[in-house]
């Protein structure tokens, strides 16, 4: 399990994190860090500078990143500004509060089309297409800037756990897909990272965004 850092100004600041290694040393390399900021890693109790830990020793040294460096690394980038809105994952009542909701909207339209339609063609066709919508709205909801709807309400997010990047179409289809899997899905919230099966297949986590 790779370990997370938290950082902060100084000793009487408060701390902000926990951010994964390549965004801190992305941080540092872009002057949104300076080398002697504080740091820990989420096992450790003691602070010390970034300058102090070999992990970072090198980083900041040379000074600007390249025109290609800041190319190739594009992708990784993280303003550890911007990303104080991850410092904190998601409660297991909030995200299953936030759940309940999506449920509720993804289930409505199948519901929907029994309860409104006498039973035949019409009412087959209406429980097609609400079946559709159902389907589509599990796999995709999370790639709406990383909120479905539930998330939203619940001031939650899904992020990647590698860069913070908001969760795309893509990663909500690979971390929704396990759903199919039921509680052997779901039971995994329960361990120490709060993730769920689908978060650790798609690398991502589901944080409490802060209220600004």
């Amino acid at each position: 399990m790779t370990l997370r850092w938290y950082t902060r100004r100084d000793e009487n600041a408060t701390e902000k994190g926990p951010f994964e290694e390549t965004a801190i040393t992305e941080a540092v390399k872009s002057g949104n860090l300076k080398r002697s900021t504080l740091v820990r890693r989420e096992d450790e109790t003691n602070w010390s500078t970034i300058e102090h830990h070999p992990e970072f020793r090198a980083v900041g040294r040379s000074g600007r990143e390249t025109a290609s460096e800041r190319t190739e690394k594009s992708d990784y980038r993280l303003d550890i500004r911007a990303h104080a809105e991850y410092a904190r994952d998601a409660s297991r009542g909030a995200r299953l509060a936030a759940r309940t909701i999506d449920n509720f909207v993804a289930f409505a339209l199948p519901i929907l089309s029994v309860v409104l339609f006498e039973p035949g063609d019409i009412r087959h066709l209406a429980m097609a297409i609400g079946g559709g919508i159902f389907v589509l709205y599990f796999l995709f909801a999370d790639g709406l800037n990383g909120q479905s709807l539930g998330k939203r309400v619940f001031l939650l997010a899904v992020v990647d756990e590698r860069t913070g990047r908001r969760c795309g179409f893509g990663e909500s289809v690979l971390r929704n897909l396990t759903r199919c899997l039921g509680v052997l899905d779901f039971v995994w919230i329960f361990g120490v990272q709060r993730r769920r099966l689908g978060d650790i297949v798609a690398k991502t986590r589901v944080i409490t965004l802060s209220q600004r």
